[in-house]
């Protein structure tokens, strides 16, 4: 489950630029914030047309309410769901911002501890990829992705995964969500295995629905919940098969 976040930043060129948003009517203008409120707090807005009307408010048309549903995308794995592409950045780049911080202040806290001399908990063991020589990291990183992306043990090696997801995708991405980091360990918990997210990765990546959205849904996150990996988590020598949202 993602993390609720208070406020989104809000962006007046981008939002005054777009041509869709300039041919608004005052009441779909206001609506469309109203929609966009409410699924920045929940995540979604339901795809049904009465619904979203009930949503918006009292009097609210089912017209409206149809037309406002094209300013937003079907959810990548509920199908009575719409999300909004915009929104959906916004919330992960927070996630980054917030666990890049978080890091920051290990880091500061494990330096002032080192110049004091003293002994932390935040110091790495003696045979962390850090205190070994050069010749050997890059040798010990990829027996980690191998390790650590199939079923051996339960802990989930998080730079391991990370820098499979970054191969997979052509990305560069530096941290994973504390959030996903938490449903990832839900996900194994619960019975679903390393290999499960690895042939996840994998399948998404060969997925017609996913080629023709240029990937936009296959955030780090996007696979550590429960029906990506029901979908896709399985080994399939020929094709994954299909989950197109409706």
């Amino acid at each position: 489950m993602k993390i609720k976040r208070p406020a989104f930043q809000f962006y007046p060129a981008d939002y005054l630029g777009s041509q869709r948003v300039a041919l608004m009517s005052l009441e779909e203008e206001g609506a469309y914030i109203r929609l966009l409120c409410y699924c920045w707090q929940h995540g979604s807005i339901p795809s049904n047309p009465d619904q979203i009307a009930r949503l918006i408010g009292k009097g609210a048309s089912t017209t409206l309410a149809t037309t406002l549903a094209t300013m937003f995308q079907p959810h990548p794995l509920e199908s009575a769901s719409l999300v909004h592409d915009r929104l959906e950045r916004e919330r992960d780049k927070q996630d980054a911002w917030a666990e890049k911080s978080r890091e920051g202040g290990r880091k500061s806290a494990e330096k002032r501890q080192n110049l004091k001399g003293g002994a932390t908990t935040l110091q790495p063991p003696l045979n962390h990829p850090s205190t070994i020589r050069e010749e050997y990291r890059e040798e010990l990183r990829e027996e980690e992705i191998r390790e650590d992306i199939t079923p051996k043990g339960e802990a989930i090696n998080f730079k391991a995964l990370l820098d499979y997801f970054n191969k997979v995708y052509g990305k560069k991405c530096t941290v994973i969500p504390d959030n996903a980091k938490r449903s990832f360990n839900a996900r194994i918990k619960e019975g679903y295995t390393k290999e499960n997210i690895r042939y996840a990765m994998d399948n998404v990546r060969i997925d017609a629905f996913h080629k023709e959205n240029d990937f936009k849904y296959a955030s780090i996150s996007y696979f550590s919940r429960s029906k990506t990996l029901d979908t896709y988590g399985q080994k399939n020598d020929v094709q994954p098969k299909k989950y197109v949202p409706r």
